[in-house]
């Protein structure tokens, strides 16, 4: 196989890895599904599969982290186009982040305690603008980090806190970039 075609195929599986929100946690598997839109777990021996969240209306998960030492999960919901935080239970689930059009992808700074995500604009109805933007984990100091200055599309975001690192995947540009 091509060196390009390699690395194409790694860049694909990851983002659909993390497009689906699956994320590792303590012992824990847990994922996001739709239809209906739903947050489950289960062991990683296979064992005690476990539902944690049910919408109670139309619903769009995308996205999952999940916080073990303070029990719990977040969430973007499409169809409220708002960011989600919930007991790792289920319980107390509310909308965190309002007014989030096109999320492509979310990750959680746990040290710095900040959520990041990234999403678009769109120029022309064909071309996109990416925005990667912040917030404090109680929704407050909403703060855009990131604007693309020609066409792009960010997606897949992952802070790396122990070295103060951000990562996303460019669609449009087909690349992966980083910052500080």
């Amino acid at each position: 196989m091509n060196k390009r075609l390699h690395s194409f195929l790694k860049v694909f599986l990851l983002m659909v890895l993390l497009h689906t929100g699956l994320e590792m946690s303590g012992q824990k598997l847990y994922w996001t599904k739709n239809n209906p839109s739903e947050i489950e777990s289960i062991n990683f021996d296979g064992t005690a599969m476990t539902f944690h969240y049910t919408a109670g209306g139309p619903a769009t998960f995308r996205g999952l982290e999940i916080d073990v030492a303070n029990q719990k999960m977040y969430w973007y919901d499409e169809h409220q186009a708002a960011f989600m935080k919930a007991n790792l239970d289920g319980t107390n689930a509310v909308i965190l982040i309002a007014n989030v059009d096109f999320a492509t992808g979310m990750s959680i700074d746990f040290i710095n305690q900040k959520l990041y995500w990234s999403t678009y604009t769109t120029i022309d109805n064909i071309n996109y603008i990416g925005i990667i933007e912040k917030a404090n984990l109680d929704g407050s100091g909403r703060t855009v980090v990131l604007s693309s200055d020609g066409y792009s599309n960010f997606h897949n975001i992952k802070v790396d806190s122990t070295h103060q690192k951000l990562y996303w995947f460019d669609q449009y540009n087909f690349k992966i970039s980083r910052s500080n």
